[in-house]
């Protein structure tokens, strides 16, 4: 699932996410949309933050562990 797409089901906005994972909210913006890719780390946090529903995988890491 899309990031964006997860934000959006589920009602948070771009300013809630960017504080509880503790980066800015144009760090935050550019990854949603598209312009930047999360670190590998970045994108475990985010995984672990949606309860895997969005995986390191959607941003093709292979080893997703």
């Amino acid at each position: 699932m899309r990031l964006k797409d997860y934000l959006a089901l589920n009602d948070i906005r771009l300013k809630k996410l960017s504080e509880d994972l503790n980066i800015s909210p144009s760090y935050v913006s550019r990854i949603i949309n598209g312009h930047l890719r999360p670190s590998h780390a970045l994108a475990h946090l985010i995984s672990y933050y949606t309860d895997g529903q969005v995986s390191p995988k959607d941003w093709g890491f292979e080893n997703a562990n």
